[in-house]
């Protein structure tokens, strides 16, 4: 696949390319020969986040870059350098730890795509775009219906035309410029996704 990117078909432009790579110990420190991989592939943006863990991922907790912080310090401040020389290639990424409380670098939200891929559905049918809110009900309406209705063209469009402002205002899921100084936003012990939590409660209903 990837190297079909290099090659389009004829007739057809190429497409531009967005990766999204979510970091823990585990494999943050491959990321700093990233930029060639970016590079060899001609992708545009490259999108840095942090793993928000919950209790279903309890086990993972301690690999937490929270409990990392100058070891990703240390690889981001490597990585960002060639990308900071090339204008052609965005790199989005949380902050340093080690910078100043209300001193990060805000990612222009033109940079970012959840519009355009993150759908989240509520146990209840309720379909939301990203932090933007509500576009219908999964009930009510099929899915692709949701996609082609007006709210959500106008919303693209808007995007699309740099309007983020309003839209976008209250949202730190770009760069997760929330208070990385706090354990709660990486961890939510006691915390269990809507649809697990349903799952277990029909279980129980069942052995019971």
């Amino acid at each position: 696949m990837l190297e079909s990117l290099k090659k389009p078909k004829a007739g057809r432009d190429k497409p531009i390319v967005r990766v999204n790579y979510t970091m823990m110990k585990s494999n943050v420190e491959e990321l700093e020969n990233v930029y060639e991989f970016v590079k060899t592939y001609d992708i545009k943006v490259l999108q840095l986040r942090h793993a928000n863990l919950t209790t279903p991922f309890s086990h993972l907790f301690n690999d937490s870059l929270f409990f990392h912080q100058n070891l990703y310090d240390s690889v981001i401040s490597k990585v960002k350098k060639p990308f900071d020389n090339d204008k052609s290639r965005t790199l989005i990424h949380p902050p340093l730890f080690s910078e100043e409380p209300g001193k990060s670098t805000v990612a222009n939200k033109k940079d970012c795509a959840y519009a355009f891929f993150n759908f989240i559905i509520s146990s209840n049918g309720d379909v939301n775009m990203c932090s933007i809110g509500n576009i219908g009900n999964f009930y009510q309406h099929s899915f692709q219906d949701l996609l082609e209705s007006k709210i959500v063209k106008d919303i693209h469009t808007s995007l699309l035309k740099g309007d983020y402002q309003t839209l976008c205002k209250d949202c730190y899921a770009v760069s997760e410029i929330g208070d990385i100084q706090q354990k709660s936003t990486f961890i939510q012990e006691g915390v269990m996704p809507d649809r697990l939590r349903e799952f277990k409660i029909k279980v129980e209903k069942v052995v019971a």
